[in-house]
């Protein structure tokens, strides 16, 4: 039977095609799936239109971190085109002023210093504690963070600082695309009570807590992420591909 149904991966900061290739595979038989590039705009806006003018028909819809703002963002201008979305480890909450601070600050950081060292700080604050020691876990994730790059990483956080089209609980309340929101039971980069808002906002989520993961869930433990979204998109949604 031809697939006709589209399941789009949206990336996050300093990620990318690398961090979904362990779960594209679970839905490669039901789906056509696509990894798209969100690494050359300018703003999280415009990386939300770049996606809806690339997608013709509607989708399903799974975004990390920076790709959980891209995704709600394409949730209030078109949620039309949505089928169902994934938000994994991300809010779209404005960020606090910690939050902004620490970001400003590692911009002039990266203008100034070595990458390479920066990615390693990152690595232990962005894992879980058991993955700390994970040579093959820590190989792949400098891979695709050197991959990614310094010039990338500067336009995505400049995006992030500059995003000032975050949803409200009144536009959230109007979105009935089913969700499900995924948090990881050591992500120090996303604060759970902001996860559960998110989740009691919206008409129709579900909040899935996945363990021994930190922020990078994707890279971490993919087996129980490609198994929760399996079962929610050939379970809890599949009526809407009839």
């Amino acid at each position: 039977m031809k697939k006709i149904n589209k399941l789009v991966f949206i990336p996050g900061m300093l990620s990318n095609h690398i961090l979904w290739e362990k779960i594209i595979p679970r839905f490669e038989a039901d789906y056509i799936c696509e990894v798209v590039d969100v690494s050359s705009q300018n703003s999280v806006e415009s990386m939300a239109n770049t996606i809806i003018e690339q997608q013709p028909i509607p989708f399903h819809c799974v975004g990390f971190s920076l790709g959980g703002w891209i995704t709600l963002q394409i949730a209030k201008t078109r949620p039309e085109l949505l089928k169902s979305m994934t938000i994994v480890c991300s809010t779209g909450a404005t960020l606090k002023a910690d939050t902004r601070k620490s970001m400003s600050d590692l911009i002039v950081q990266l203008n100034q210093s070595n990458f390479q060292n920066h990615i390693t700080q990152l690595y232990s604050r962005w894992v879980c504690e058991k993955n700390l020691t994970n040579n093959q876990l820590k190989q792949t994730m400098f891979s695709m963070m050197q991959n990614h790059g310094v010039q990338k990483t500067l336009r995505q956080l400049n995006a992030l600082l500059n995003f000032d089209g975050h949803i409200t609980n009144q536009e959230l309340s109007k979105i009935t695309t089913p969700t499900l929101i995924i948090q990881a039971d050591e992500d120090l980069r996303v604060d759970p009570d902001e996860i559960k808002q998110l989740a009691n906002a919206l008409l129709n989520a579900k909040l899935t807590l996945i363990s021994n993961a930190g922020h990078f869930l994707p890279l971490e433990n993919p087996a129980a992420l490609a198994t929760v979204l399996h079962d929610f998109l050939l379970g809890d949604v599949k009526n809407k591909d009839s």
